[in-house]
């Protein structure tokens, strides 16, 4: 399984908290990457990759989150709402 570090987040202003986060990204051994929050959710859940931040000089594990019967990205100390994400 490969774990990667989330450092940017690109959002998008929405009530409803499965649609706020779009695209997650960071970078590997020096080559960037980036996929929308689809893709990341379907690598988690496949046990194909692991994503974590850094908060506060602490590990934080990126999990899927479930709202109104939507998935969405959020961190393991996130309430409903991913707060934990990086923002640009």
């Amino acid at each position: 399984m490969l774990r990667l570090q989330i450092s940017c987040v690109e959002r998008v202003h929405h009530d409803n908290v499965h649609e706020q986060v779009q695209f997650i990204g960071g970078s590997y051994s020096g080559v960037k990457w980036r996929l929308c929050s689809a893709d990341a959710i379907h690598l988690i859940e496949r046990g194909r990759y692991s994503f974590y931040v850094i908060t506060e000089g602490k590990e934080q594990e990126v999990i899927v989150g479930m709202s109104r019967g939507m998935k969405y990205l959020r961190t393991e100390s996130d309430d409903e709402l991913p707060r934990q994400l990086p923002t640009p």
